[in-house]
């Protein structure tokens, strides 16, 4: 028989399958001391995806902990389909992706400087003249967590 976190996470990779098929995502099964989890990743996942990942991985967490009272609630349980404790998401990107970020930034503030993607806390860039250079990373990353 499979474990509580084995049928969660097969249960929420065929959601994302039936759903979101164009991208791709694994879902993994995991586990620690006294608790369950689900560990969702995709690269080149736009934000306004991971928002509908979130929203149907959220019905499979059956609460969360409350930093306030260092308590774990439990209001979302449901006993009619698998939960575990957390569902936790990890996102990357591929160069490629990386790489038209960089060049829309390169376009939308017409910057001069020699850029790459490699070193990019390493690299300053000049977009208005009066303010000096900014750090290329402070905006690339902005614009990374928008996507595309």
């Amino acid at each position: 028989m499979k474990s509580v976190q084995a049928q969660t996470a097969s249960m929420i990779r065929k959601e994302l399958k039936t759903l979101l098929s164009s991208y791709k995502f694994s879902v993994k099964a995991d586990s620690a001391s006294m608790m369950t989890a689900v560990r969702i990743s995709g690269i080149d996942i736009p934000n306004s995806i991971q928002e509908q990942v979130s929203q149907i991985a959220k019905k499979y967490q059956y609460g969360h902990f409350d930093g306030m009272t260092d308590s774990y609630e439990y209001s979302n349980r449901n006993k009619n389909i698998p939960q575990v404790t957390y569902v936790t998401f990890y996102y990357d990107y591929s160069d490629e992706f990386k790489q038209a970020i960089l060049d829309k930034l390169v376009k939308k503030y017409s910057i001069k400087e020699n850029v790459s993607i490699n070193g990019m806390h390493k690299q300053y860039v000049t977009l208005n003249k009066n303010f000096g250079p900014e750090v290329l990373s402070d905006l690339f990353y902005r614009e990374l967590r928008k996507g595309i």
